[in-house]
């Protein structure tokens, strides 16, 4: 239990936005808690997954601020040829990068703080990041409506399929992120 999921409980869905959005900064909360304890309360898939991904993507984006803000200081220190090579990284790769950290299990708050300091383009991290989060909240909003109504009625044979597809789909998402991560060694 996240010190946020009260917050859930007592506010709704305002509730959850707050949660999400504090969780999606460099805050370590688990956004994913609270999307399976709102479907868990009853709330509604389609607004909870809405919502989350809202804040979330905007956390994302107040992440991305403070890796821009900061960029002052990151630039006096490293030195100037490798910070060219990782900007020419960000601007061919930076939009999937982006798009795989904030679906996957990555680290997606170093992501956005890297996105900052590189002076990544706003609208392209902000798509990136709504769309990779979109999904990923989308694909476990499914995945979890779907295994708490099989759980219910005891269909626990199906709910481990879906628990396996799940894992399957994360495991390929990690792999594919991986080799995007490789080309900034």
């Amino acid at each position: 239990m996240t010190p946020l999921e009260p917050f859930v409980e007592q506010y709704g869905l305002l509730g959850l936005f707050v949660a999400s959005l504090i969780s999606s900064t460099i805050v370590p909360f688990s956004t994913e808690a609270l999307l399976l304890l709102a479907i868990g309360l009853g709330m509604s898939t389609v607004e909870v997954i809405g919502v989350v991904t809202i804040a979330s993507a905007i956390g994302g984006f107040t992440t991305y601020g403070i890796g821009r803000a900061g960029s002052i200081l990151v630039r006096r220190r490293v030195k100037q040829a490798k910070l060219k090579v990782y900007e020419k990284v960000a601007s061919r790769s930076g939009a999937p990068m982006i798009f795989a950290a904030s679906f996957t299990p990555l680290p997606y708050e170093l992501f956005a703080v890297v996105a900052g300091i590189l002076k990544m383009s706003v609208p392209i991290f902000f798509a990136s990041t709504l769309c990779g989060r979109a999904l990923r909240f989308l694909i476990m909003g499914a995945f979890t409506k779907k295994g708490f109504e099989l759980a219910q009625v005891g269909e626990w044979g199906i709910v481990t399929v879906l628990l396996i597809i799940g894992l399957t789909i994360l495991l390929i998402s990690i792999y594919f992120s991986w080799g995007l991560i490789k080309e900034f060694k």
